[in-house]
């Protein structure tokens, strides 16, 4: 378990509040997913959460964070520029358990991946992987290190159908804790247990939240079924990402009355 305890975070350039008296609590198993409009802060809190130190030149924070024996793993949006130009086998290398690991152990993981154990010896530099690659080194040195909890940044950006399948298997079958943004809508219903949802109301001048625990494919109206296509995945653009922000809050809306929230209201 760990917990969020009366986090507030304010901008430093402007002075907006992005969070006010921000409580949570995740148990092991919850895969819990944070939604809202872009700017609403979804990133900067999965940064505190992992380390304060992320946010610190940008944003005023004051809120304890409890983790107890927890083991905290981040994902985020972008490769950083520090690893862009690693090859492979060296951003591998630089974590102390890919040593740890056997030939077996790494074969087993690799397969897990859908990946050839090769894949670890590579000499490509990480810039030129396709985002689904990225996205699978990253998420491979992560299992590596063996954390009980994932903190995942947009995790299902640029990725193409085959990944993002693997993605919704590799959240839903994780023993401990998941907390994720996304736009994708899917992968939401596919796999969230727990929905936070933020908000920045008059003109953002006023922040407000609600913690669902219940699972998004129960709490949403009924829609009609489509498939899951790779052209959608990956996205038309910041105009599909805030359309489907946008339908996501407004069936929020919906279930947000219909069940017992959580938060500022």
């Amino acid at each position: 378990m760990f917990q969020i305890k009366n986090l507030n975070i304010e901008h430093r350039r402007d002075l907006r509040v992005i969070l006010e008296n921000f409580n949570l609590v995740l148990n092991t198993g919850d895969k819990a997913v944070i939604v809202g409009e872009e700017g609403n802060g979804k990133s900067t809190l999965l940064k505190w959460i992992f380390d304060p130190a992320l946010v610190a030149a940008y944003a005023e924070c004051r809120g304890d964070r409890i983790l107890g024996a927890e083991r905290l793993a981040y994902l985020p949006q972008e490769l950083p520029d520090a690893l862009k130009e690693k090859s492979v086998y060296k951003f591998f290398s630089a974590a102390d358990a890919f040593f740890d690991c056997s030939p077996k152990e790494l074969s087993e993981l690799a397969a897990r991946f859908r990946l050839s154990p090769e894949f670890f010896d590579g000499e490509q530099h990480m810039d030129t992987l396709s985002g689904g690659e990225k996205v699978k080194a990253q998420l491979l040195r992560i299992f590596l290190e063996r954390p009980t909890v994932l903190l995942l940044d947009e995790p299902s950006n640029d990725l193409d159908l085959a990944t993002l399948e693997l993605l919704e298997s590799l959240i839903n079958e994780w023993e401990g804790m998941v907390l994720f943004t996304s736009h994708d809508e899917t992968l939401i219903e596919r796999t969230a247990t727990v929905v936070i949802h933020l908000e920045q109301l008059k003109r953002k001048s006023e922040s407000r939240y609600a913690v669902v625990r219940d699972s998004a494919r129960s709490c949403l109206p009924e829609r009609p079924n489509r498939q899951r296509t790779s052209a959608r995945r990956k996205g038309s653009g910041m105009k599909s990402m805030r359309g489907s922000i946008t339908r996501w809050s407004g069936r929020y809306q919906v279930f947000r009355v219909r069940h017992r929230v959580r938060g500022r209201t």
